[in-house]
């Protein structure tokens, strides 16, 4: 059914809270303090979240907190606090991303409603699978995830599936992107990323050389895939922008309600109203499509093609500029133009007047070339619109007022009736009694929240003071008001939910015998150096199944196959059958698809797993994977061993990003037939070098690696064994 769907919004700000609720929304999304992936905006206090809660939840809007970042240790303390605290006050979800702090809760918080972020890389049913049996009880899919593996997810488990619809869409799979982390020291994975990908890049083969913003991806859109979606399993449709005007949010979410209210079927005009508050580069429904993700000529908001320049005029004050358009501009619109695709200017419409086709602009700034296009990015009366959108709770009434008995005034509001009497009892009027028109207009005085729809009257001729009427409306609408949140705590098991157990986590500093590890992407050098005392592990551009059995053929022992961070179900079957053939090969997983295709004892937690805690390294030793490869992110905390095996990478050529697009599609033309890739594409941003190296099992994806060997001098810790990855 329709109404089983959830538009859920971003929140950033206390504007963008009222707009989403005003325009619709099921379900909101926002951080408190720095402790979330949006760390660069304002965010919220915990004494706000409380009275957004109440707030939210009087209209049954369910509130989701984001913690889905990677905590230090020093940090759980504070996180405790907000966990209890927004349970207590009835937080409806957790989304994290950080396997630590999954520990942490469910020890802590045996009972607290677990989301696991998109940051998680969940893209596939075995990855899927992994957290629901931790007990999880919605997974946000990876935005790289195609409709089958959604399927194959919805099919799989019993998770609520969660994803993304509309905003921003980031060129790296989320939770492994290290660009802004290891350039500038800005993780985005701890909510701080620089978002370098949305400035201008160089890629060359040899031979053709590209400009401009070559990492930054176009908007995602998926007004027209909603039926595809909801066949897939999806029910939770969550638009991307935290950190985006209210105008956005609520027209988002009003297009979304729309869409769902339509059958699920959107129209040109809502992609035209979601291009309006923002749009970069002219959308994109992600990998549903083809793989056509980049928008290199700009990556700002462009808006939509309203007409181009006709003429300009200098005047000794002021210019003027002629556009042909059927557009009826207004005062408070604001446009952009355009040479091709290039922006070359913006300005906000003050003097305007149309006549014919034509709109004659006034404007003190300098001219736009002629013949540009000219995009509209404001639309004044959307905004408008949009600000002017309240939603209220209905409320009817029913008032009883009969000489000598206390009056009562009963309020009822989505099947939840209160009543309250008054102190004194009614007097029979000595001149003129109270009317029900006086009733009517001094209980309509209701605040943000409430609007009464019809107020039925039994009354006899009584005299009440408007004081006494005032007074029963306060007392009413604050009773009306406890008893709904009641209501919605009791249905939502708020008091079960916010348990704490008192037991404390303990953390020991302990490892097993050590060992060496040695990480090779050239065969041949691995079987040169193999010593069957250390660990080994082969991390190959192509998984060519013959390559890989005629390597574990050659060695007298184990050896790992570092596997990538995404993976389609074609994949993980041959995968499968790699490893059916091969009884001394194991693996590194760097997603946690991974964890589950062979045992325990055969796999190693790679650096793509994002450990930067002790509850971490705790959490996979108690499951039984006591071999780990710490973040290449971790500062100079202590992580605590917990009898695991614990590797860093000290010495690294670092890949900073993984795609799932093709950037050789993208820029350079060719098919999968006729695959132009080579290992001589190189990527320039600022004077710095990046090759691009292609992971190629059943289905490919990219990866931005490094040219400069990195040292990190890090990990004190002397139970933590430095390996070099050269």
């Amino acid at each position: 059914m329709l109404k089983d769907f959830e538009v859920l919004a971003p929140v950033g700000n206390k504007e963008s809270f009222m707009s989403a609720i005003n325009c619709g929304a099921d379900a909101l999304y926002l951080g408190v303090d720095v402790f979330n992936a949006r760390a660069n905006i304002a965010n919220f206090s915990l004494e706000e979240l409380g009275s957004m809660l109440s707030y939210a939840h009087l209209f049954g809007v369910k509130i989701y907190l984001t913690l889905n970042i990677l905590f230090y240790d020093d940090e759980f303390a504070q996180v405790d606090k907000i966990v209890s605290y927004a349970l207590e006050n009835g937080v409806d979800g957790f989304i994290i991303q950080d396997i630590g702090l999954y520990y942490y809760l469910k020890n802590r918080f045996p009972n607290a409603p677990l989301h696991a972020s998109t940051q998680m890389g969940i893209c596939n049913s075995e990855g899927a699978k992994f957290i629901e049996k931790l007990g999880f009880e919605r997974v946000v899919l990876a935005r790289e995830a195609l409709l089958g593996e959604i399927a194959r997810v919805s099919q799989g488990t019993k998770l609520d599936i969660e994803y993304f619809v509309q905003g921003a869409l980031c060129v790296s799979f989320s939770g492994n992107c290290y660009l802004s982390s290891l350039l500038a020291g800005c993780s985005g994975n701890r909510g701080k990323c620089k978002q370098f990908c949305r400035l201008p890049f160089s890629i060359s083969n040899g031979k053709e050389k590209k400009e401009g913003f070559l990492l930054s991806a176009k908007d995602f859109c998926m007004s027209e895939r909603l039926v595809d979606l909801a066949k897939a399993g999806v029910k939770s449709f969550k638009i991307e922008g935290r950190a985006r005007r209210a105008t956005y949010v609520g027209q988002a979410v009003r297009t979304y309600k729309t869409i769902i209210q339509n059958g699920l079927k959107g129209q040109k005009i809502d992609r035209l109203n979601l291009a309006k508050v923002f749009n970069r580069g002219n959308f994109t429904d992600g990998y549903f499509s083809g793989q056509n993700i980049i928008y290199p000529q700009t990556q700002n908001h462009i808006g939509v093609e309203i007409g181009y320049v006709k003429d300009v005029k200098k005047g000794k004050k002021f210019n003027e500029i002629t556009i042909f358009s059927t557009h009826n501009l207004q005062k408070g619109d604001a446009i952009k133009f355009f040479v091709g695709e290039k922006e070359v200017d913006s300005m906000a419409v003050h003097d305007v007047k149309k006549i014919g086709k034509n709109l004659f602009i006034l404007t003190g700034k300098a001219l736009p070339i002629k013949n540009g296009k000219v995009n509209l990015i404001v639309d004044s009366v959307q905004e408008e619109e949009i600000s002017k959108i309240y939603r209220k709770i209905e409320v009817n009434a029913h008032f009883e007022a009969k000489v000598g008995q206390k009056a009562v005034l009963t309020f009822e509001a989505n099947n939840v009736s209160v009543s309250v009497t008054s102190d004194e009892v009614c007097q029979k009027a000595l001149t003129r009694g109270v009317s029900e028109e006086n009733c009517q207009r001094q209980f309509a005085k209701l605040g943000k929240t409430f609007v009464l729809n019809n107020i039925d009257c039994e009354m006899e001729d009584v005299f009440i003071p408007l004081g006494q009427l005032n007074e029963l409306r306060r007392k009413a609408e604050e009773q009306l008001q406890r008893k709904m949140l009641e209501q919605y705590n009791e249905k939502n098991n708020v008091k079960e939910r916010s348990y704490c157990s008192q037991t404390k986590i303990l953390l020991e500093d302990k490892s097993s015998d050590s060992c060496k590890m040695f990480v090779f992407d050239n065969s041949q050098k691995l079987v040169e150096s193999f010593n069957h005392k250390d660990i080994f592990v082969y991390n190959p551009s192509e998984y060519n199944r013959d390559e890989i059995s005629s390597l574990c053929k050659k060695v007298d022992g184990m050896i790992f196959l570092s596997l990538p961070v995404m993976a389609r179900e074609e994949d993980i079957v041959f995968l499968k059958s790699i490893f059916a053939q091969n009884d001394n090969l194991g693996l590194v997983a760097n997603n946690y698809y991974a964890l589950s295709l062979l045992p325990k004892e055969k796999v190693i937690v790679g650096s793509g797993m994002n450990v930067v805690n002790s509850y971490a390294v705790k959490f996979y030793v108690e499951h039984g994977y006591n071999k780990i490869i710490l973040s290449p992110e971790l500062d100079q905390r202590r992580v605590a061993g917990s009898g695991g095996k614990l590797f860093a990478p000290q010495k690294f050529y670092p890949e900073y990003m993984n795609f799932a697009h093709c950037p050789v599609k993208e820029h350079f033309a060719g098919n999968c037939g006729n695959c132009r890739y080579t290992k001589s594409i190189k990527y320039n941003f600022s004077g710095k070098e990046f090759i691009l190296v292609r992971r190629k099992m059943k289905s490919c994806q990219f990866v931005l690696k490094g040219t400069d060997l990195v040292e990190r001098k890090v990990f004190a810790n002397p139970l933590i064994e430095k390996f070099d990855q050269g």
